[in-house]
């Protein structure tokens, strides 16, 4: 395995700095965009938790970096933005991955072999810009189109259109909810704006109540009232005058509706059903849906990422195994395993033996 660190190194900061952290927000996925609902969020939890489970082998040095903090980014990464490039140090005799905020492929042929990369690694207080080439750095990808095969493509980043949408509904809401928001109490006119003391010559019922309201701490405003008859008798008093009226947030139910069915749709987009968030979906369609996501979406990444990591790290052998998250449906697979061992044998080529079996659910 060869390693070619080459170029040059440098610390930013002011409008450099600020350049920087731009570009970075954006790796991230920042607000304004569709990685920034709660749809892409708990896709990309999901992938990322999962594969936090993941076991490594072999374990050795070119392997110890796997560690489970490095695969729940990795998860994560590519469920948000479709790709994770992090640069290859094996200074001190350890093989270190540190990743990029950001990365370029700024040089290269259709041969991956020969693409240079530009890296921002990033500290606590300074971010290094630093090159390499393709043996140089781990380059995870989700989604690669023909025309970009140096570049990775999360899932909601494929339907555009729905991730303008629920980003622009998720803006709208929030704009909204960052509205004021309190009670308005209809009143007779005041007249003397709420003077009290020597200033009156007599104690106003309405001073004092809006006193006594103001005094509770709550969100409050006191209006005149639009009725008429006010001391004019209890024949011409009004009778629903008192009722607090709230005011705030209130979205049209049109709106929450179109937010709901855009964040299924995003949903999709990773290969998982939106039941699995659904607190109020039974438990049984619950761990329906995690079966397929598990076997549909999630494993198919980590046979991509094993790809990856077996070409970066020159570790032919690499294997990543599921078997503690599948371990979260055991009750199930333990049923299916008891069925194919002790299901009726074909005379042609006999039954099942219990390592085939086991074999064949993952157990």
């Amino acid at each position: 395995m060869k390693f070619w660190p080459f170029g040059r190194r440098e610390t930013r900061s002011g409008y450099e700095g600020l350049i920087t952290g731009a570009i970075e927000a954006a790796a991230a996925g920042g607000s304004g965009v569709a990685a920034a609902t709660a749809a892409v969020e708990s896709c990309a939890g999901l992938w990322g938790r999962t594969m936090a489970l993941i076991e490594v082998t072999p374990g050795n040095r070119r392997t110890a970096a796997l560690t489970p903090a490095f695969l729940e980014m990795a998860g994560r990464q590519l469920a948000r933005v479709g790709e994770l490039v992090c640069d290859i140090d094996t200074s001190g005799g350890m093989l270190r991955l540190h990743p990029s905020a950001q990365s370029y492929v700024t040089v290269g042929s259709v041969d991956p072999r020969t693409w240079i990369y530009t890296l921002n690694l990033t500290g606590a207080s300074d971010t290094r810009v630093v090159y390499r080439r393709r043996d140089g750095v781990v380059h995870l990808m989700y989604g690669t189109a023909p025309g970009r095969s140096w570049v990775g493509r999360a899932p909601w980043q494929g339907a555009g259109l729905s991730g303008d949408l629920i980003a622009g509904i998720e803006r709208q809401l929030a704009g909204e909810s960052r509205s004021a928001s309190g009670y308005v109490l209809p009143v007779p006119d005041r007249g003397d704006q709420g003077q009290t003391g020597a200033a009156t010559d007599a104690p106003d019922p309405m001073v004092a109540l809006g006193n006594k309201l103001a005094a509770a701490g709550g969100k409050l405003q006191l209006a005149e009232t639009m009725m008429s008859g006010h001391g004019a008798g209890a024949g011409l008093a009004p009778s629903h005058d008192w009722t607090p009226r709230r005011f705030g947030i209130n979205p049209p139910p049109g709106t929450v509706e179109l937010r709901r069915d855009v964040s299924r749709d995003i949903i999709a987009t990773y290969g998982i059903s939106s039941v699995m968030f659904d607190h109020a979906a039974p438990g049984g369609s619950i761990r329906e849906a995690w079966r397929a996501a598990l076997a549909l979406s999630i494993q198919p990444v980590v046979e991509l990422v094993t790809g990856h990591l077996r070409e970066a790290l020159d570790v032919p052998d690499l294997a990543l195994d599921m078997k503690k998250a599948r371990a979260a449906d055991v009750v199930m697979l333990s049923r299916a395993l008891g069925s194919l061992v002790n299901a009726k044998p074909d005379p042609a080529v006999g039954g099942l033996t219990v390592d085939q079996a086991r074999a064949i659910v993952g157990l």
